[in-house]
């Protein structure tokens, strides 16, 4: 659909296959992070992902050359510190250090934020932002025929399309599946707009936005 409203754009000397690249690896990274999330409580999980913001100040230093002012390196600290503080709160002081979440999600963060930093080089050699970002998209659903061949995974989801599902819950899936698109969309246009360490610290007010949302949806669910 964006290729037919926006036209379609497949840069030279191999900028487009590089896109399609990092749309993959995006995708790839969810497999540590899922992982996590099957050994270890989703509040610690979540807390792991302020690796994601270190990394992205790292490639985006190293890759682009991003430096940030004094102001600026004290919003990094202040944002970052608040999305630990917030990790930490839902912790509820039952804190147990989890040695394989940690090192599963500084994997899955250390390739979010190549992905990142890669996406805004690359998408300097496109004449828009749609057709880099489509390019991107389209990148990130190639693993998924790959990861069908894993005999598990296969299974997992044969159980799940065979399973009658009633109405409310498709109605969520396609939800969260509309809201999570627009959400990369926005964040993809943020990473041209801004500098990629500070529109990825904050991600790390995410665990605010879920206790909000908890708190707002519990009494309907």
């Amino acid at each position: 659909i964006l290729f037919a409203l926006f036209g379609f754009e497949f840069p030279e000397n191999g900028v487009g296959w590089a896109m399609l690249a990092v749309g993959s690896l995006w995708t790839l990274a969810f497999i540590p992070y899922f992982r996590a999330l099957h050994i270890e409580e989703p509040s610690r999980v979540i807390l792991f992902l302020q690796f994601l913001s270190v990394f992205s100040f790292m490639f985006g230093y190293l890759i682009l050359g991003e430096t940030l002012n004094a102001n600026q390196t004290i919003a990094f600290a202040v944002l970052l510190g608040g999305g630990v503080l917030a990790g930490i709160k839902q912790l509820k002081g039952a804190w147990r250090f989890s040695h394989a979440a940690f090192g599963l999600m500084a994997v899955a963060s250390f390739f979010w934020a190549f992905a990142d930093v890669m996406f805004k080089g690359l998408s300097l050699e496109f004449d828009a932002f749609i057709p880099s970002f489509t390019l991107f998209f389209l990148g990130s659903f190639l693993p998924g025929p790959l990861l069908l061949l894993v005999p598990t995974m296969r299974k997992k989801v044969s159980r799940f399309f065979r399973e009658k599902l009633p109405m409310r819950a498709w109605g969520l899936i396609a939800l969260t599946l509309i809201t999570g698109n627009i959400g990369s969309i926005t964040f993809a246009y943020a990473l041209i707009l801004g500098k990629v360490s500070l529109t990825s610290v904050l991600s790390d007010l995410q665990p605010l936005f879920v206790f909000s949302l908890t708190l707002a949806l519990a009494p309907i669910f």
